[in-house]
This record gives C-alpha cells, structure tokens and sequence, in this order.
C-alpha cells in the first residue's frame, strides 16, 4: 500500500534528519545523515568536492505501510 506524505512533511523530515548529520573528522566537507525511519531506513551522504561540484551517495530502502 502507498504512503502519502506532502513535500512539506517530506522536507521536514529530511531537515530533522541533517540535524542529526555525522561529518568525518578529517574532512567536514563530508556529511552522512540517515534516513528518518518514518520513510525508510539507509543513510544519505554528501561530499563537496569543491565549490559547486558535490557527490551524493545515497543507500536507502523505502518503507511500505504494513
């Protein structure tokens, strides 16, 4: 079954997930953040290579209702 949610709910989310984020240590350019559980479970992680140049790894598996 589908879950709906608004764009704003869905941003929400994600922005109480970055309040969360790990940065590396060596490198805070280096950003790893989780997937809020509402959604799913896996990580995002984001490394600015240089000014206007980012990688984004993403690893989640999306929820289904039960």
């Amino acid at each position: 079954m589908t879950i709906t949610l608004s764009q704003q709910s869905f941003w929400e989310l994600i922005e109480e997930a970055e309040a969360t984020a790990q940065h590396d240590p060596c490198d805070p350019l280096d950003k790893t953040l989780k997937y809020p559980k509402q959604l799913g479970y896996g990580y995002y992680r984001n490394i600015e290579l240089r000014s206007g140049l980012e990688l984004e790894i993403c690893n989640i598996r999306l929820r289904d209702r039960d």
